[in-house]
C-alpha cells in the first residue's frame, strides 16, 4: 500500500521535523510505502529516505491561530495527490513516535482518531454509558459540564456538538482514515470553518473543535487509546507510541504573531 502524511510547519516548527521523519521512517507501517506533504515555509529542508518520498508544499507563515485552524486548508490543497493513496493522515509536527505503529490501526473503520489524553478518563464513561442507553432505545443522561468543556459551547459555531452526542474527545495530533473518506473530511472540514470566519467566530479549541465535531457524528471510526497522542505530565496508564514533545508554545507561536 501507499501511505500519504500531513505534517504542517511553518516558523519554528519545522525544528522537529527531521526527528519527527526519523521516527515514522523507522517505526510507522514499516511495511509500507510513505508519501510526505511537508507544508512549509522553509526553503532548504530536505530528508533522504528510500522509503518516504517527501514533497515540499510552499506554506506561508500565518498568525495564530491561523496555522492550526486552516489545516484543513492547506491539505485541501493536495487532496488530488492523496487521492490514488490508500491511507491518509494527519501528524503534528512536534509528534514523535517511539514504538511500532503497524496495521492494526486500519482495522475496522475508515476514519481513525485517538483519544485526547486529558480527557478519556473524564468522558469515556459517560460516552458508553450513554451509548448503551442510545441502543436501548432509551434517553441519553446528561454529562456533568466539567466532562464537556472542551467541546465546542456557541451554538452558532459549525464545530458545535449538541451534549447528547459528544461521545469520544479526539485529540488533533494524530489522525487519519481511508484516504476517500479522510478527504471527505478535509473538504467539509475546510468549508465549515469558513462558514464561522465569514461570520467572525473562531472554535474554542480551532481546528481540533471541527474534527471532534465530525468524528463524533460519523458511523466509522477507528478509536485509537491516548498511547497514540501520548502527553507527559497526564500520569496515562498506557505505552507511549507516539508521543507529544514537550515545548514552550509562546516561543513557537512568537513568530506567528510576528508574521
Amino acid at each position: 500500500m501507499l501511505i500519504s502524511i500531513n505534517i504542517i510547519a511553518t516558523g519554528k516548527y519545522i525544528s522537529f521535523v527531521r526527528a519527527t521523519l526519523e521516527s515514522i521512517n523507522k517505526y510507522f507501517l514499516i511495511k509500507h510505502r510513505l508519501k510526505v506533504f511537508l507544508h512549509t515555509d522553509s526553503k532548504d529542508f530536505s530528508f533522504n529516505s528510500e522509503r518516504i518520498q517527501l514533497k515540499i508544499i510552499p506554506t506561508d507563515v500565518e498568525p495564530w491561530p491561523f496555522p492550526t485552524l486552516k489545516r484543513f486548508h492547506y491539505m485541501e490543497r493536495v487532496a488530488k495527490d492523496v487521492a490514488p493513496t490508500d491511507y491518509c493522515f494527519y501528524i503534528d509536527a512536534d509528534m514523535k513516535i517511539k514504538n511500532y505503529v503497524d496495521d492494526e490501526i486500519l482495522l475496522n473503520g475508515s476514519l481513525i482518531g485517538v483519544e485526547h489524553p486529558g480527557f478519556c478518563k473524564m468522558l469515556r464513561p459517560w460516552g458508553r454509558f450513554n451509548q448503551y442507553l442510545e441502543n436501548k432505545g432509551l434517553p441519553c443522561l446528561k454529562i456533568p459540564q466539567r466532562v464537556l468543556t472542551s467541546f465546542e459551547e456557541n451554538e452558532k459555531s459549525q464545530a458545535y456538538l449538541p451534549h447528547e452526542h459528544r461521545k469520544v474527545y479526539y485529540a488533533g495530533g494524530f489522525n487519519g482514515g481511508k484516504s476517500s473518506e479522510y478527504i471527505d473530511l478535509i473538504k467539509e472540514l475546510k468549508n465549515r470553518i469558513d462558514i464561522d470566519l465569514s461570520n467572525n467566530l473562531i472554535a474554542r479549541w480551532h481546528d481540533e473543535s471541527h474534527l471532534n465535531k465530525y468524528l463524533n457524528e460519523a458511523y466509522n471510526v477507528r478509536t485509537l487509546s491516548p498511547s497514540y497522542c501520548y502527553a507527559y505530565g497526564y500520569n496515562l496508564r498506557c505505552k507511549p507510541i507516539i508521543v507529544a514533545l514537550e515545548k514552550n508554545h509562546s516561543e513557537l507561536r512568537n513568530h506567528e504573531h510576528e508574521a
